[in-house]
């Protein structure tokens, strides 16, 4: 291929499309470690006509807000990404989350709160990496 078209074919190329309006947030189900997972994340590369699209190359997360609340004492918990996404099973994207701070091991019902975090991928299609797109949801959940 040559660099005049290739360069083309990578101005060109669209990034790959992310679908949360699936995803959800599973209850804290280790009461100890205070984790949990953001699930059913679609992250798919667009087709790009006459180019074969090999993979999504880049995938990260960031936490972008969380508010959570012990209902008990009215502390607040903080949050970080303890996995960033990784493909599933069943062809979607998940990533675990940790609650830190206050005293553990957490009991049932104690905490609640939001989490929102900003997904951000990009694919390669025939060598060339596409442009990165970014998707941002937040997501409730209790334990």
């Amino acid at each position: 291929m040559s660099l005049l078209l290739t360069l083309l074919l990578v101005l060109t190329l669209d990034a790959p499309t992310i679908t949360m309006d699936d995803a959800i947030a599973s209850p804290i189900t280790d009461q100890i470690e205070g984790s949990f997972w953001v699930y059913r994340i679609r992250i798919e590369p667009k087709e790009v006509r006459g180019a074969t699209v090999n993979e999504i190359t880049d995938i990260s997360a960031v936490l972008q807000r969380a508010m959570i609340i012990d209902k008990r004492s009215g502390n607040t918990y903080k949050a970080i990404i303890a996995e960033q996404p990784a493909l599933g099973t069943d062809g979607m994207y998940g990533m675990k989350l940790k609650v830190t701070g206050g005293k553990y091991p957490l009991y049932r019902g104690q905490i609640y709160g939001t989490v929102a975090t900003a997904i951000t991928a990009t694919a390669t299609v025939d060598g060339p990496t596409t442009a990165s797109t970014t998707k941002t949801k937040a997501f409730d959940f209790h334990n």
